[in-house]
């Protein structure tokens, strides 16, 4: 077992834990006994015996883990926090990961009922909807089945991939897109149909820049009020490491602007 760490002052620990596998993550994976906790930090691993001789005292608060791991936090490597809090934190979520899974008729309910917080002027906006979980297996939405929520407002759901969007007529009248608009740069596509009328789904974000950029932009208080919920949000699932992944259309779907 790791012998104790010299790290801050001994006896003094504020946490002890103990009673469970304790995993260091070291240079030889070791699993300890024991762990102490000073300020925040992380002061030493050992024995139970070592760790609590040395450092508790009287106001330490000895956690018996009582069987569960103890480990350091989840490490996340690909996010996208900016897009990822933008969705969360802006919009509806249309997110359904138990059964029954949703219908189109489902979906267009849910839709239905959230126009009331859109305010004049505003989109429809959400996320989440799966088509992998929707029955029947695969349904995807059109503009059609947007227009049946609203014909006079807007409306632009991202998939639960982040990858594919739908959008109804009046969001394609708003954005200026037609069954004559090229496909963007990029790798976008503006999908159609096999008379070459737009269906309404989007592929890959370039396709999304026309509808974004006419939708009320976020202010900084709202989208960093929403970054630090989503911050909070993973941190609470034991994510204490996340590798940041921005990308210039990233910024500027969420912002309208192309630097940070």
């Amino acid at each position: 077992m790791a012998q104790c760490a010299l790290v801050f002052a001994k006896g003094n620990a504020d946490t002890i834990f103990y009673g469970g596998p304790i995993v260091t993550v070291n240079a030889k994976n070791e699993e300890v006994q024991a762990l102490a906790v000073q300020n925040g930090k992380i002061v030493a691993v050992g024995t139970k015996d070592a760790v609590t001789k040395e450092w508790q005292a009287d106001n330490t608060k000895v956690i018996d883990l009582k069987g569960q791991t103890l480990m350091p936090g989840f490490v996340e490597p690909h996010v996208h926090i900016i897009v990822t809090a933008f969705l969360e934190g802006l919009g509806l979520n249309l997110s359904n990961f138990t059964l029954p899974y949703d219908t189109k008729e489902s979906l267009t309910q849910k839709m239905k009922a959230a126009l009331k917080d859109v305010s004049a002027g505003g989109w429809l906006f959400g996320f989440g909807v799966d088509p992998s979980r929707t029955t029947p297996f695969m349904a995807e939405l059109t503009a059609d089945d947007l227009d049946k929520v609203s014909k006079e407002v807007p409306i632009f759901i991202v998939n639960q991939s982040g990858h594919i969007g739908y959008v109804n007529h009046k969001a394609l009248e708003l954005a200026g897109v037609t069954d004559q608009t090229p496909n963007p740069a990029g790798g976008g596509i503006f999908v159609k149909d096999a008379k070459g009328k737009l269906t309404g789904k989007l592929v890959e974000p370039p396709s999304y820049l026309p509808f974004m950029a006419k939708m009320p932009a976020p202010t900084e208080a709202q989208l960093m009020g929403a970054i630090q919920g989503t911050l909070k949000k993973m941190a609470s699932t034991g994510v204490t490491t996340h590798g940041e992944r921005i990308y210039y259309s990233s910024l500027k779907i969420c912002t309208g602007k192309t630097q940070s």
